[in-house]
């Protein structure tokens, strides 16, 4: 395994999900072998109207989760994209809001406790399957492999999630 700078041990979802805005997405655009800026709009949109009003319409949920797996499959030299799109999926996958609707709740610990009751996993895991129905695990090992402490550990709860959910 990699070693990492402490920097990367202690992130919390909320420092990589409020890390978005400093990321180059532009460098990526113009690279034109990465992410295109539509895709880059898809991301945009994502932080600006929440993951509780993409989720539920499932055209918009699998472009977003297309977009998320392309982010880790091709930006492999930089940690805050693919820290971004790894805490992205786990919400996907959990059920977890985003932190403006969970704040803009007048009781923000329900929000969070009573989506969770309600959330169904089993909904969105089929956005991370391949075209004969096996769960695309490449990109996670990957990162599992060569990436930095958070990534690791978000990898390996978002493919324990996506595989204990597809059994």
């Amino acid at each position: 395994m990699k070693s990492d700078s402490p920097q990367f041990a202690d992130l919390t979802r909320e420092e990589v999900l409020l890390n978005f805005n400093e990321i180059n997405w532009d460098s990526y655009v113009h690279s034109g072998a990465f992410i295109t800026a539509e895709e880059v709009e898809v991301l945009r949109n994502l932080q600006e109207d929440g993951i509780d009003n993409i989720l539920p319409d499932k055209t918009l949920a699998a472009e977003l989760v297309r977009v998320l797996m392309k982010v880790l499959r091709h930006i492999t030299a930089d940690s805050a994209p693919r820290q971004y799109a790894l805490t992205r999926i786990e919400d996907i996958l959990s059920g977890t809001t985003d932190l403006k609707s969970v704040k803009d709740s007048p009781d923000p610990e329900s929000t969070g406790s009573s989506l969770a009751k309600s959330f169904d996993p089993s909904r969105h895991v089929p956005l991370f399957t391949t075209e004969d129905g096996l769960i695309d695990d490449q990109p996670f090992l990957r990162v599992l492999r060569d990436g930095d402490s958070y990534s690791q550990r978000t990898a390996g709860i978002v493919l324990a999630r996506l595989l204990i959910v597809n059994k």
